[in-house]
């Protein structure tokens, strides 16, 4: 049975209301440090974490963000915190009241092929938001990548994230 080759957790997503203000809680307050970014965002890139948007009329591809990436240490291979403002549609909510609650943000699964790995859990019955997109944004992080978000079980969203490559849909 074909597996998907997951490496390592690449980033765990927190979707916040005013990036500016969690830019300074995580910095000031825990000591993190901005590894990438802040970046505004939009367009067709976006489409695979706009999914839900159309609740508000706005197409997945039309969602703005803002976002930035972080991390404690200096180690490339250290799992980055993703901060996430909704600009269109804006970010609502609250977080879970407690721990018993089932569901997080997004947690991004570092593969060497996403395209591979996605064709191996498609096989397998998981169900995807999108196929692999294409992303180039900046000179780090974002440069070159591709991703594709699906559900576990529970609904809870996870991504697969990797180098883009000749053989991953653009």
């Amino acid at each position: 049975m074909a597996t998907a080759c997951i490496e390592r957790i690449f980033h765990i997503n927190v979707v916040c209301r005013d990036l500016e203000r969690s830019l300074r809680f995580y910095v000031d307050i825990l000591g993190m440090h901005v590894v990438d970014g802040p970046f505004d965002a939009e367009g067709a890139a976006l489409a695979g974490i706009g999914h839900g948007a159309q609740s508000w009329g706005i197409a997945p591809d039309a969602v703005k963000i803002r976002f930035a990436f972080l991390r404690f240490g200096d180690d490339a291979a250290e799992t980055i915190l993703d901060l996430l403002e909704f600009v269109e549609p804006r970010s609502y909510g609250a977080p879970h009241p407690n721990l018993q609650m089932i569901g997080i943000a997004r947690i991004a699964l570092k593969v060497s092929d996403v395209q591979s790995s996605y064709e191996a859990m498609l096989a397998t019955g998981v169900k995807f938001i999108s196929p692999p997109v294409h992303i180039t944004l900046g000179d780090n992080l974002l440069h070159g990548i591709a991703y594709c978000c699906f559900y576990d079980p529970d609904g809870t969203i996870l991504e697969l994230y990797g180098p883009h490559t000749t053989s991953s849909a653009s």
